[in-house]
């Protein structure tokens, strides 16, 4: 946070001249640029004024409202890997002013999605914190009265848009749901091979669901070689890494399932301060990342090994998001592998069943197909992995729930 600040603050002395982001001090840089008395004083006065000001405005926009991010998905975009993203925040902060205040819902829902989006699907934010500092240095030279609008559509789309070939992705392209929802459905639910399915079939010797989507493939990718690279058809080879890429960070990425049981989350571990040294570590979090469907229903946990028979095609899908929920430590732990769902968890005010899936954030067409994997002989010895039809049950539960989430 000093390194940080100090680099804020050098940006702002040198507001008339400057042109980039101010680069990371190293080590005797800093020592040095510390050592200046005048520079000194005025990074203390800051720090108690203007910038503990800033700081709360940037809590703000993260966490309230509510769209806003849990509080650990907020303290996540300051470390180290988006730190220049940071900067670049807290300094249209500063030019913000008071004007912070004035910003409509939907300036503040757009720039929330906008700063979120390069901190959970750049490749290489730091770049873009860069590319994007020039262009808020510029805005605010020639139109001022645009900085609230600063982070909007068409300087997204900026980031995404390559004109040489040399030049490198700054960060994955975005589905927007609809397109993703459509994909999805077309290439796994309404595939006749998928409709017709039974445990003989040959999509279970697939490892990724992505080889069965055949032409819905390529209409996504030159959407994106169309929209990212200059030349649609040569460029499809690159448009299809991408594909690719977005659609595991979508399927993958736990990110999403933070924010989509944000109101769990935020009503039972308000305590929790994630910005605190030592809770920095994954194992100091007060929730697991429970399995829905356990794991042991299709993979030996003192292994790892599939189950006999047990199909390549099913682990995309017992991995996912959309098999995942944060839950509670201590009841992740007490959940035996013989159900998927508790009957309650009265310590969380979570009197049924049907609080326990609003909470898991089991929802939409999702919780039909949950249901009806609950209904089987859900026993120790119940054997999933030899029972075809209830893979493609399953497939379909998390699917459903990922494209909800």
């Amino acid at each position: 946070m000093v390194s940080l600040m100090t680099r804020l603050v050098s940006m702002i002395e040198e507001k008339d001249e400057i042109e980039d982001i101010q680069a990371v001090y190293k080590i005797n840089g800093f020592r040095n640029r510390i050592k200046e008395e005048k520079f000194k004083g005025k990074l203390e006065r800051f720090c108690k004024g203007k910038g503990r000001k800033i700081l709360n405005n940037l809590w703000d926009l993260l966490t309230t409202k509510k769209y806003g991010l849990p509080r650990t998905l907020a303290a996540e975009i300051s470390q180290a890997k988006t730190e220049d993203m940071m900067l670049l925040i807290i300094y249209w902060l500063y030019l913000l002013g008071d004007d912070f205040n004035k910003l409509k819902n939907d300036d503040r829902k757009r720039s929330l999605g906008f700063i979120t989006a390069v901190a959970w699907f750049a490749n290489d934010p730091k770049q873009c914190a860069a590319d994007l500092t020039k262009e808020l240095i510029e805005l605010n030279k020639t139109k001022p009265k645009k900085l609230k609008q600063f982070f909007n559509h068409e300087r997204y789309k900026k980031i995404l848009t390559v004109t040489e070939k040399s030049s490198k992705i700054k960060a994955l392209p975005i589905i927007s749901p609809k397109q993703f929802t459509e994909h999805v459905i077309d290439c796994v639910i309404d595939n006749p091979n998928f409709i017709n399915l039974n445990k003989d079939s040959e999509i279970w010797r697939n490892t990724f669901w992505h080889q069965y989507c055949g032409d819905d493939q390529s209409k996504i990718s030159r959407y994106f070689a169309k929209h990212i690279f200059s030349d649609e058809d040569e460029d499809l080879v690159n448009a299809n890494k991408l594909y690719y890429n977005s659609l595991y960070k979508i399927t993958d990425d736990r990110h999403f399932i933070l924010y989509a049981q944000r109101e769990f989350i935020g009503k039972h571990y308000d305590w929790y301060d994630p910005t605190l040294p030592q809770q920095i570590k994954d194992h100091n979090i007060p929730w697991d990342f429970d399995h829905i469907l356990p794991y042991s229903w299709a993979y030996h946990n003192e292994s790892g090994r599939a189950k006999s028979n047990m199909p390549n095609f099913i682990h995309e899908w017992l991995t996912s998001t959309g098999n995942l929920r944060a839950w509670p430590y201590e009841l992740n732990r007490s959940k035996s592998n013989d159900k998927i769902i508790e009957k309650e968890a009265p310590e969380y005010g979570l009197k049924n069943k049907d609080d326990i899936y609003e909470a898991s954030f089991i929802a939409g067409r999702s919780i039909k197909e949950w249901r009806k994997l609950e209904k089987l002989k859900n026993t120790p010895e119940y054997e999933f992995h030899k029972e075809g039809e209830h893979w493609k049950i399953f497939i379909e539960a998390s699917l459903y729930r990922n494209l909800e989430i």
